[in-house]
């Protein structure tokens, strides 16, 4: 060979690892299980936003229900009890009738629905059942059990009264 000449490279032969056929089924096999969880998440997400949405009053009077449970059961803190059916209450007239009542205290509460076009039985209701829990929400007044039996009572009554008929 002289010294101006190439290298013979006509028997080496090289094929590049992303060109063999190994490579191309292993990558066909991940995309196609990508694919597959793919799916999979989207039907999953495409079921669970069909889930059926409860109305305002449903979840009220679950709400209720379980606050009963507890009352009877192993028993509850009036302060306690006091606080969930307010938060029961507000979460119900924001929900059922679009009134804004999160920020507001049991005395803002009551002003509010007196003027916001709710029927004045209905506020008068509230007020029954709100009347005596502010002393013991924040001043650790002891609450009596038939007085708390009383407000959960009439608390069911207000939301199942004000269910519309159609349910």
């Amino acid at each position: 060979m002289d010294d101006n000449s190439l290298y013979p490279i006509h028997g080496m032969r090289y094929i590049a690892f992303w060109q063999t056929t190994s490579f191309y089924v292993i990558v066909s096999v991940i995309g196609f299980f990508f694919l597959l969880f793919i799916i999979w998440y989207f039907i999953r997400k495409y079921r669970s936003s069909k889930s059926e949405v409860k109305s305002a009053w449903v979840v009220a009077l679950e709400e209720l229900n379980q606050i009963q449970k507890q009352l009877l059961g192993k028993g509850m803190l009036g302060k306690t009890f006091y606080f969930r059916l307010t938060w029961v209450f507000k979460r119900y007239l924001s929900e059922r009738y679009k009134l804004d009542v999160y920020g507001k205290t049991d005395d803002e509460l009551m002003l509010y629905l007196e003027g916001s076009g709710l029927a004045s039985d209905l506020v008068q209701d509230i007020r029954i059942i709100f009347e005596g829990s502010r002393t013991i929400k924040f001043a650790n007044q002891k609450a009596a059990k038939e007085r708390m039996d009383r407000d959960l009572k009439a608390s069911i009554d207000f939301i199942e009264k004000t269910t519309p008929k159609s349910d």
